[in-house]
């Protein structure tokens, strides 16, 4: 469970009893002794544990041995009194249908954002497609929107460009005439059709050697913890260079600990965030795992 403070303590700090109390339990657990006395009465001794801290944990060039309530130190020792969460495994796991084909770079992108926002595992559902990967998943959404009489972008929640809406059309004349194996074949063609003119229905469907240029990728909302969702997307958010869809900030924090964006394009869809991340001349920033921490 995460300690909560109302006022900040320390030096110049409210230092109300309850606040100290907690602050003081924190410090005890997290540099493993009962050194402070729990009493709810701000002293030298815990102040000079504050600033040991921010020193030693924290990593602050000069510790001011003040506790803010939404601080980095309250959430350094929040981070540090979970225990052994240091050494748990950030896990990246593939759906059934996504290809096992993203980089070690791009792993390490996503694992940045993940240990900002205090996430474990997340799940990836769509990495390169096949055409028939893509006419699949179209021919699902566009079945879904039929048997429900809505438009299929409520289903989608997202638009297709011109192959994409050729490929709709295949489907919305064929599909009370053919057989499902049928229309998905038409549709298959269509696709095809664009490609030689050097157009995609979608990003994800590319051959190989130019998904090593660039890494598309889609991490469902449903794979993250709900309560971690929002972290999870602003750490997103805060690392990518251009975001479509839905009002966005980014946190000057995350922003200042990296101070450069690895995410191209994050667009926010309704059931995901899909990302497309360059992959030459690139490598992760020197950032100090103390600081990402301070973040969790």
């Amino acid at each position: 469970m995460t300690a909560i403070i109302i006022n900040s303590v320390g030096r110049a700090g409210k230092n109300n009893s309850v606040d100290v109390k907690i602050i003081q339990e924190l410090i005890n657990m997290v540099l493993k002794n009962k050194t402070l006395v729990v009493d709810g009465d701000f002293g030298r001794n815990t102040l000079n544990k504050i600033i040991l801290v921010q020193k030693d944990i924290v990593k602050m060039l000069r510790p001011d041995g003040l506790i803010s309530p939404k601080g980095k130190t309250i959430r350094a020792l929040n981070c540090q009194g979970k225990g052994s969460k240091e050494s748990q495994p950030l896990v990246i796991n593939y759906r059934k249908n996504a290809r096992h084909e993203l980089s070690p770079y791009t792993k390490d992108v996503l694992r940045v954002a993940m240990t900002f926002a205090d996430v474990k595992v997340i799940e990836i559902s769509s990495t390169r497609r096949l055409i028939e990967d893509q006419v699949r998943i179209m021919h699902d959404q566009l079945s879904r929107a039929k048997k429900n009489g809505v438009p299929v972008r409520k289903i989608r929640g997202y638009g297709y460009s011109a192959p994409g809406r050729a490929v709709d059309k295949v489907y919305y004349d064929y599909a009370d005439k053919l057989t499902e194996a049928e229309v998905n074949e038409k549709m298959i063609e269509e696709v095809k059709k664009w490609l030689k003119e050097g157009k995609r229905v979608s990003k994800h469907v590319v051959t190989e050697s130019d998904y090593h240029q660039l890494n598309v990728l889609d991490v469902p909302y449903s794979s993250v913890p709900l309560s971690k969702r929002d972290e999870f997307e602003q750490a997103l958010v805060s690392i990518s260079a251009d975001v479509q869809s839905r009002n966005y900030s980014k946190n000057k924090d995350i922003v200042d600990v990296l101070g450069k964006n690895m995410i191209d394009l994050l667009i926010i869809e309704r059931r995901c965030w899909h990302m497309e991340i360059s992959q030459f001349n690139q490598a992760l920033p020197n950032i100090n795992p103390q600081d990402m921490r301070a973040y969790c």
